[in-house]
């Protein structure tokens, strides 16, 4: 009796400090994805009904993406620099103004949607949002469970431009979406600011 219930304390307790896992499909440099137009959804399958396109990132300082097709002509350029399919949707994230959209096509043309609050809860279950408006004086206060990590996802709804921004520490980054962020310990704090300079978000931990 003692080894099970050792055994579930330390199952609980690693399932406690593990960060949610999205099930996201990500789209790099080069990758191929493909609009049906019969179905309105986004794979990387193949089919008679969809519409190919290919990844590139811009050479300018905001690499942001833009989709070809097959012959090279551009389908459309994008306001973002990481893209990911999720329940059969393009999602678009501008990490520099940490603001998110939906790629859908109009039956003419790609064009980029705003994702509402709603949608973003639906697609990172388990996610505090945070909007950047929050923030007084650069500062905000985010209770934590003690034994559970805690994940926020910052969502811009001012004028603010986040371009070359990082968080640190760096344990608390995720490698693709610059606002999902993890806090691990309380009492302590993580910073999102500009390359090289220490001002910027503060998110202390209670």
């Amino acid at each position: 009796m003692k080894k099970a219930a050792s055994f579930i304390f330390i199952f609980c307790t690693l399932i406690a400090f593990c960060a949610p896992v999205f099930a996201l499909d990500p789209v790099y440099e080069n990758d191929k994805v493909i609009y049906d137009t019969k179905t309105k959804c986004w794979s990387k399958e193949e089919n008679k009904e969809g519409i190919i396109l290919y990844k590139k990132t811009s050479s300018g300082t905001g690499s942001y993406s833009i989709y070809y097709y097959k012959c090279d002509k551009p389908a459309f350029q994008s306001s973002s620099n990481f893209e990911f399919i999720d329940d059969k949707k393009l999602i678009a994230v501008d990490n520099a103004s940490l603001k998110y959209s939906k790629i859908i096509f109009d039956g003419s043309k790609f064009i980029q949607i705003p994702l509402e609050i709603e949608e973003l809860k639906t697609i990172f279950p388990d996610v505090e949002i945070i909007k950047i408006s929050r923030f007084k004086n650069n500062k905000l206060t985010i209770k934590k469970p003690l034994f559970e990590k805690k994940t926020v996802l910052l969502v811009n709804d001012t004028d603010e431009f986040f371009h070359k921004y990082f968080v640190s520490p760096e344990s608390s980054a995720n490698k693709n979406i610059k606002g999902l962020i993890t806090l691990s310990k309380k009492f302590t704090k993580v910073k999102f600011c500009h390359l090289g300079e220490k001002d910027g978000l503060t998110i202390y931990i209670k």
